[in-house]
């Protein structure tokens, strides 16, 4: 459903969002917020971008948990680089971190420490409505209206010019071939071939994640990596296993800390560690982090189904990245584990060079080579990459044969 505002929060900050959310609806200023409008078995990330790029405003309920959040950091990075006005409400005295003043230091600040809140949310919708329609939000008496200018006399001057610069067709091809020399000397080529530019996946050969990129023309990148395992949870003798559904098993144990969270050992799959240390950037202390996680996880109760299935959630951060997990049992014993990470960056791909960095600051870079329209071959120091492009992605590229001309 189009929307014109996205309401970007910590979850932390649910009460305040709703309520704003549900006030600008009242006012007829239709909103996005997460998760309630992320379709069942949606990919997050995906459906947090599409959101931002359709639309027109984004409200940020700031507080010190969105100031340290790096998932409303990607958000902000990404309404600004689409252009979309941005309107922090501020229901706490903090001040933005530095990645977030980059992007936010704008005259829209609104605070609303003081109560009521309800006095806040009324002039945000003001504020939100004079973005939208400048004409028709403000009443009348607070519209600008320039003055009427004062009529001058207009003085003309006649200056003689020579024969050739009375004729329309010889200033045009001046005009023209000054334009010409200046693309010649000045042009710089894409950072990226054509032929790399949209939507494409390929699964990572050590841990088996599934990787999906979007690339754009002027080589920057969104990029989400997914893990996903499917399997049966058993006990024997006293102690809980999981068998995934290529046979393998490995025990867990199950501690309650209450009735909303858990302690749970071993539930994370190694493999999923692998593609965290291999998503950081070198000399980080992600080894580290990852030896305090692996042991021990706490994992809270995020809902019961009518079917009895428990969903529980885990979003640890490795490296200023921000991982979000979810773990599924259903009364039957069968689960389902998945894992999800969201970066942006910049590739650079020409002349069959490949180099990619994220803004965390991993770095891959190799060789590539063209096999079809479809398929791309990376070869890196780790191994190849072959990249597919996505059936959603491949209409958009039928006449690519047509123009390889490398530009």
């Amino acid at each position: 459903m189009a929307h014109d505002v996205f309401l970007s929060h910590s979850s932390k900050d649910k009460t305040v969002a709703d309520a704003v959310c549900a006030r600008l609806e009242e006012s007829e200023l239709r909103c996005w917020i997460a998760p309630r409008d992320i379709r069942p078995g949606a990919e997050w990330s995906e459906s947090i971008v599409k959101a931002i790029e359709r639309s027109k405003v984004m409200v940020l309920i700031f507080s010190d948990h969105a100031n340290q959040s790096t998932q409303i950091i990607r958000e902000v990075e990404r309404a600004v680089n689409k252009r979309i006005a941005i309107v922090p409400f501020r229901i706490e005295d903090v001040m933005p971190s530095k990645s977030l003043e980059y992007f936010i230091s704008t005259p829209h600040w609104l605070d609303a420490m003081s109560p009521p809140l309800e006095k806040h949310i009324d002039y945000l919708i003001s504020t939100v409505r004079a973005i939208l329609d400048p004409t028709k939000s403000l009443p009348q008496s607070q519209q600008l209206v320039a003055p009427t200018p004062v009529p001058r006399p207009r003085q003309t001057f006649s200056v003689p010019l020579p024969h050739w610069a009375r004729d329309r067709r010889v200033i045009g091809m001046i005009i023209m071939c000054a334009l010409v020399v200046f693309y010649l000397l000045f042009r710089t080529p894409a950072p990226v071939e054509s032929i790399f530019v949209g939507t494409w996946n390929t699964r990572m050969p050590l841990s088996g994640a599934q990787v999906t990129q979007s690339n754009q023309p002027d080589g920057t990148f969104v990029q989400s990596i997914s893990l996903h395992e499917n399997g049966t949870l058993f006990s024997k003798n006293t102690q809980y296993f999981m068998r995934t559904e290529s046979g393998a098993e490995r025990m867990i144990s199950w501690k309650a800390q209450n009735a909303q969270t858990a302690e749970i050992t071993s539930l994370v799959p190694n493999e999923l560690w692998s593609q965290i240390a291999f998503a950081s950037a070198p000399g980080s202390n992600v080894m580290q982090e990852i030896s305090a996680h692996a042991g021990k996880t706490v994992w809270k109760l995020v809902r019961t189904e009518s079917d009895g299935t428990q969903v529980w959630s885990y979003d640890p951060t490795f490296d200023g990245k921000q991982w979000r997990m979810s773990f599924e049992v259903g009364r039957d014993g069968t689960y389902r584990f998945a894992a999800e990470l969201t970066l942006y960056g910049k590739i650079r791909a020409r002349d069959q060079k490949y180099a990619s960095m994220t803004d965390g600051g991993v770095t891959y870079t190799g060789d590539y080579d063209v096999i079809d329209d479809d398929t791309i071959s990376v070869v890196t120091p780790t191994g190849p990459i072959v990249w597919k492009r996505t059936e959603q992605d491949g209409g958009m590229h039928a006449s690519r044969t047509q123009r390889r001309g490398r530009n």
